[in-house]
């Protein structure tokens, strides 16, 4: 150990977010047909059970009527067709017009460049959670539930905001 030359210290940290200007021109916008005034909610993850797609799905139905041009994004990969499911929930609960299944995608710095808020509506088992840390980085607010390590990166009205995984209140 007393040869420095054998220690290499890898710090924790995300990339840096790409340049606007090095990013492809894909535009979610142009690519679902949604109108320059649509407010664009993204959530990242694997459609499973504890992702919380189902509790998201009943807090949008509220937000709907107070915003009815707010549209949810859902980037992630089907885990066991939970994606039936989840459609037959939306369509449910009148959300079809308003929900946006854009399957699994690598281009996660583009996506979140161009939506209003990052939602991670976890319900349990959440690690730490880097969406949190990639949407911060590039000055998008996070909304996420209280779940797991979310709490250690998001901190409640200061660095996003955090609601309970059994709240659907948004008043």
């Amino acid at each position: 150990l007393r040869n420095s030359n054998k220690i290499i210290v890898i710090h924790n940290g995300i990339d840096r977010p790409p340049n606007p200007t090095k990013l492809s021109e894909v535009s979610i916008r142009k690519e679902l047909g949604l109108s320059k005034s649509d407010k664009l909610v993204l959530t990242i993850a694997n459609f499973e059970k504890r992702k919380g797609h189902e509790f998201i799905f009943n807090v949008m139905a509220k937000v709907c009527k107070l915003i009815p041009n707010v549209k949810l994004l859902l980037a992630g990969a089907d885990v066991e067709d939970y994606a039936s499911t989840l459609n037959k929930k939306i369509i449910d609960l009148g959300l079809k017009e308003y929900v946006h299944f854009l399957g699994f995608r690598n281009n996660i710095p583009e996506l979140l460049r161009q939506v209003d808020v990052l939602a991670v509506p976890s319900q349990a088992y959440e690690s730490f959670g880097l969406i949190n840390v990639e949407a911060m980085a590039m000055k998008i607010p996070v909304v996420a539930t209280n779940v797991g390590g979310i709490p250690e990166v998001v901190e409640d009205g200061i660095t996003g905001y955090l609601c309970e995984p059994s709240n659907i209140n948004i008043y």
